[in-house]
């Protein structure tokens, strides 16, 4: 029997990792910082409304957005975009040590997310 403190929530999203980017990245992360990473894409994935504490688009893209993950001192940003309504495409990561958004990082995001949209073309 399940204990009464385990909860199912439906999945409001499907989150897929182009390439391995986002992997090389978290395997360079501490344990600690693996499992935010791992709630707060959870969380993308079973919560209708995504604070924007969690979740935010980035001004002048088409279409990126910064997943934001804080684990002890570390500011961890991942880079995604949303390939319909409920597919949330995860591209790259990286740690931030000011509070602009890391533009080589963002650069490279918006390069990954035009592969995958050329190798999508029939």
């Amino acid at each position: 029997m399940l204990s009464n403190k385990v909860t199912f929530k439906k999945q409001v999203r499907f989150v897929f990792f182009y390439e391995d980017y986002f992997l090389d990245f978290y395997k360079s992360l501490n344990e600690g910082a693996q499992l935010k990473c791992e709630f707060v894409l959870h969380l993308i994935q079973t919560t209708d409304r995504v604070p924007s504490k969690f979740l935010k688009h980035i001004t002048g893209t088409s279409g990126l957005y910064e997943i934001r993950v804080e684990y002890e001192s570390i500011q961890m940003r991942i880079f995604a975009f949303f390939e319909e309504m409920n597919r949330v495409i995860i591209l790259n990561g990286c740690t931030k040590k000011s509070q602009k958004i890391v533009r080589r990082e963002l650069l490279k995001a918006k390069h990954i997310q035009r592969r995958f949209y050329e190798e999508k073309k029939p």
